[in-house]
């Protein structure tokens, strides 16, 4: 519904006249005279500049052709009369006259002309009203009216590169340079650098990290693409200043806090003070101490978010007090634990390797009931013989696992004076259920136990001999055991003898992951007896594997001895991978790694570098700025057809465009000069292509007797693109710029572990469906054969994993989605489901075009 306003001609007259009339003294003249003169020569003196003025310029047209919206109509004229620059613009044209509307004499002309005026007030302040309201939307939706973007922030301090990203190059930045509105800027993988905005605001970015700043009506904004920041803002007064990512958005006024960006998701942690969270549709407030993490990102200690600040320690010690405080005032927490640690205390000192499952009987029938299952769905018609033979233990093992508590432990420990590994099984025992879960292990005895080892039920450890299993059960426990020394030293433990083990770290890491509950959960200590040698620098590996019917989960920690990961690891910690971003949402496969440089490039021209002809051509003076040229980052995958010719592309940061040219220049002639030597035909050229939009560069090698190989890549936005084609690259360059990438996708995200890091040391992404399976070729296959890959596919999902490495350890994480998993189809393909001679795919060489 709209209201409209009439006014009279004959009021608007008579007030026109009444204005005439009034005519101003001569000191006023003068005076206003003086104040246009002085208004006119600023304005012919000031700079000119594609501000507001240049965006009402461009309103003239419609403004003489009688076409702007009466509202914004009346905003243009007020500009008109104050700005001589756009009257001179408007004096080039005839603005055509309004046709004069006729009205119905008002039946008030009988008024008194006092009244006339008063209504004629009233109505003129209802529509300066309205104009007012109308000249604030305008100032909101007029295009281009230009917020001065020079000059943000400056450059105040780093501790290694700061760079300015573009897609024409990337260039570093110097101590005191000043930032503008809308550079990007990315900070090298190991330096953190400090800004300073003009608000007197602080922010500190951390290694790795992309940004950008702008300045709005409301205040400054920093767009956090990934990384991490701790911004100290200062007292904003009427406006705010913001922080964003592409998930939420932080409103801060005068605090202390940190924001934090990656692959996993977003989050912020709260130092001092107070900020708005605004997710979605959700809103949420966080004080001191307080934190909010986004998708994945499962939140961390505070002091791990603002250790790696300059300021860590003022910071640390504020959070300590804050915690004080509120464990004053509240209590502490108490964590509970799905499965109790209880039988992990009672493994036996010498454990070396554990297992624990839920209630070990019944998960093995259940295990066998759905294998048996999904032979069916695939179209199996006739039972495996693994699960054929395991059909008959069905009832035995179900009776058992109803009388068994919620867990069952398997352990090996290094037992007697030879130190010979000893089995040693351990069960709780339901309330009340010893008597019938005795007449169960009887008649299972009896029907399970082999010749060769003799199931025997034992009232005591004593009863025990050796070669035989002995099951020792109480009223509350259920042991089992080939070893008499092992059945021994339990019984001294649940007497309340001291375990060794208990205090071991081996039960340590065990224990971390019973604190957030444990599914399928298993550990080896490579320090114990023959698994020193076999660890590789290895101290002890804990995992646990979680399942449901449509998604598997593996997690596991691999204890360092100290200088591992300085070795053969060669990861660095983790951080966003940016190189990701290039990956379209219907990618394959895409694996990327935070690695150290000159590790890769020893791995990847070790075979090149052995050559003793290349010492006499210069040697490997070039890898020196190869290494120097690139960051950390890399990325492989396939993001397109698999077949003829993979679609596949490459990705790796760079820091100087031009040494990385010059580099893979000399390594082609270097390749020249060894084939030179050695007389072979392998060849190598390195070209550039500028006919595009940016420089597409192809190198290429050629051997004698085929196997020719060559790739392009194009340097954009800081990063080297390589790819088979140049439509790849173009492809993968507009993936990079639309933000419409693989790490944006449901399907991605859903996969990603809940970890405290917001990146990986090392990353992969499997789609088997629509990548492997979808190119597995049919020929010389049955019926049954064909149909059960085509269920496959619609069965098996993608998978992710993930490395996160630090100094003394390494975490793995797997997710697999579907209701087939990878492991499912490794015991799917060892009970002869597909059978064999299932052929390979076959892929065309490429031709070095």
């Amino acid at each position: 519904m709209s209201s409209r306003i009439d006014i009279d001609d004959d009021v608007l007259e008579r007030a026109f006249a009444a204005v005439r009339d009034d005519e101003p003294s001569a000191a006023q003249t003068k005076a206003a005279t003086q104040r246009v003169a002085a208004a006119l020569r600023d304005e012919a003196n000031a700079p000119r500049s594609a501000g507001p003025v240049a965006d009402y310029a461009a309103l003239v047209p419609d403004y003489l052709a009688d076409r702007l919206p009466a509202a914004q109509r009346q905003l243009f004229e007020a500009e008109l009369r104050s700005s001589a620059s756009l009257r001179r613009s408007v004096a080039g044209g005839s603005r055509p006259q309004r046709p004069r509307v006729q009205r119905t004499p008002s039946p008030r002309r009988g008024l008194r002309a006092g009244s006339r005026l008063r209504t004629w007030r009233g109505r003129w302040t209802w529509a300066a009203a309205a104009a007012a309201l109308a000249t604030v939307a305008i100032l909101l939706a007029l295009p281009g009216i230009a917020i001065d973007q020079t000059k943000l922030a400056q450059l105040a301090a780093a501790d290694g590169a700061l760079y300015h990203v573009a897609e024409a190059g990337i260039k570093p930045l110097a101590a005191g340079a000043w930032i503008d509105g809308g550079q990007r800027l990315r900070t090298a993988k190991d330096a953190t650098a400090v800004l300073t905005l003009q608000d007197g605001s602080e922010v500190e970015v951390g290694r790795g990290t992309q940004l950008s700043l702008s300045r709005q009506r409301s205040g400054s904004r920093i767009q956090v693409d990934r990384g991490r920041i701790i911004v100290q803002a200062a007292q904003q007064g009427a406006g705010s200043l913001h922080v964003a990512t592409d998930e939420l958005l932080v409103a801060v006024q005068g605090t202390i806090f940190g924001v934090s960006h990656g692959t996993q998701g977003s989050r912020v942690a709260v130092v001092e003070g107070e900020v708005e969270v605004r997710a979605g549709r959700t809103q949420t407030r966080l004080q001191a101490g307080g934190q909010f993490a986004s998708r994945n990102a499962a939140d961390s200690s505070l002091e791990s978010a603002v250790g790696w600040s300059r300021h860590a320690g003022r910071y640390i010690a504020a959070l300590r007090e804050y915690a004080h405080l509120k464990r004053h005032g509240a209590g502490l927490l108490a964590t509970t634990s799905r499965h109790s640690t209880r039988l992990l205390d009672l493994s036996p000192s010498g454990t070396f390797a554990y297992l624990a499952v839920p209630n070990a009987p019944a998960a093995m029938a259940n295990a066998v009931e759905t294998l048996r299952r999904l032979r069916a769905r695939l179209g199996a018609d006739t039972p495996a013989q693994p699960i054929a033979s395991l059909e008959t233990a069905l009832p035995c093992l179900r009776e058992v696992g109803e009388h068994l508590g919620a867990e069952t432990v398997l352990t090996l420990a290094v037992a007697g004076a030879e130190r010979a590994a000893a089995l040693l099984s351990l069960a709780g025992v339901r309330p009340g259920a010893a008597a019938p879960l005795r007449d169960a292990l009887i008649d299972c005895a009896t029907t399970l136990a082999p010749d060769e080892l003799p199931i025997v039920l034992v009232d005591a450890p004593a009863e025990a001999q050796p070669n035989q299993l002995s099951i020792w059960l109480r009223e509350d426990l259920l042991a089992a055991s080939t070893s008499p020394a092992v059945l021994a030293e339990l019984e001294t433990h649940l007497a309340g003898t001291a375990n060794p083990f208990a205090s071991g770290e081996l039960r340590a890491r065990l224990a971390e992951f019973y604190a957030t509950g444990a599914s399928y959960l298993g550990g080896i200590d490579f320090r114990v007896g023959e698994f020193h040698a076999a660890g590789a620098g290895i101290e002890s590996a804990v995992a646990e594997w979680q399942t449901t019917a449509e998604r598997s989960s593996l997690a596991a920690v691999l204890q360092l001895t100290e200088g591992t990961n300085e070795a053969p690891f060669r990861l660095d910690r983790p951080a966003p991978i940016g190189a990701l971003d290039f990956f379209s949402a219907e990618a394959d496969l895409a694996a990327a790694a935070v690695v150290d440089v000159d590790a890769l490039l020893a791995a990847t021209l070790g075979e090149f570098a052995a050559a003793e002809e290349l010492r006499a051509v210069g040697g490997l003076d070039f890898l020196d700025d190869l290494a120097a040229a690139l960051g950390g980052e890399f990325a492989i995958g396939i993001d397109g057809p698999l077949l003829p010719t993979p679609s596949w592309l490459a990705i790796a940061e760079v820091y100087d465009d031009a040494g990385l040219n010059q580099a893979l220049r000399t390594l082609a002639q270097r390749i020249n000069e060894v084939a030179a030597l050695r007389g072979d035909d392998t060849s190598a050229s390195w070209s550039r292509d500028d006919g595009g939009r940016y420089p597409v560069y192809r190198l290429a090698i050629a051997r004698d007797g085929g196997g020719d190989w060559s790739m392009r890549y194009a340097i954009l936005n800081g990063y080297l693109v390589a790819a088979p084609s140049p439509q790849l690259i173009e492809r993968a360059r507009r993936t990079y710029q639309s933000g419409a990438d693989l790490t944006t996708t449901a399907e991605f995200r859903e996969l990603l572990p809940a970890q405290a890091d917001l990146g990986f040391s090392a990353m992969a992404y499997v789609r088997y469906a629509d990548g492997l399976l979808a190119v597995l070729p049919t020929d010389g296959l049955d019926d049954r054969q064909r149909e059960a890959i085509d269920k496959l596919r619609e069965l098996v999902g993608p998978v992710f994993a993930g490395v996160y490495a630090e100094p003394d350890h390494v975490r793995l994480a797997l997710n697999a989605a579907g209701a087939v998993t990878p492991m499912e189809l490794a015991i799917l393909a060892s009970a002869g489901l597909l059978g064999d001679g299932v052929p390979s795919p076959q892929y065309e060489g490429e031709d070095g075009a």
